[in-house]
């Protein structure tokens, strides 16, 4: 069992994920904290310092995801039928099935019908 790191090892580790993130390297990192990289290296690979990074990536992916759903919602709602297929296969209300049925819906040729602007909105909306 590897030894706590204390309230300032803990940040030092938090700030060295994000900067290391933007491009910044672990050398530079560890100088402006004013301790040697090995030393962050140490902090950084403890069992607590390792649960604190794997927290911040889920943080990230979590973050992540919000921010690529609301942009699929966003072009969906727009008229992109991509968009809205995706958000449905994505939420489980489109299976595999329903995509090869309703690829027969062709919007370059036929345009988008009202009715379909209501199901995708009905769909979106939950």
């Amino acid at each position: 069992m590897s030894k706590k790191l204390t309230p300032t090892q803990r940040d030092f580790v938090t700030e060295a994920f994000y900067r290391k993130r933007s491009g910044e390297s672990y050398i530079n990192i560890a100088e402006s904290f004013g301790i040697d990289r090995r030393t962050l290296f140490t902090y950084r690979n403890s069992e607590e310092g390792q649960q604190i990074e794997k927290e911040l990536r889920q943080t990230l992916i979590h973050q992540s995801y919000e921010a690529i759903m609301e942009t699929v919602i966003d072009k969906a709602r727009l008229g992109s039928f991509q968009h809205a297929k995706l958000f449905m296969q994505v939420t489980g209300k489109l299976k595999g099935d329903e995509i090869q049925g309703k690829q027969e819906n062709n919007i370059k040729e036929n345009g988008i019908s009202s009715d379909l602007f209501k199901e995708i909105d009905a769909l979106l909306k939950g």
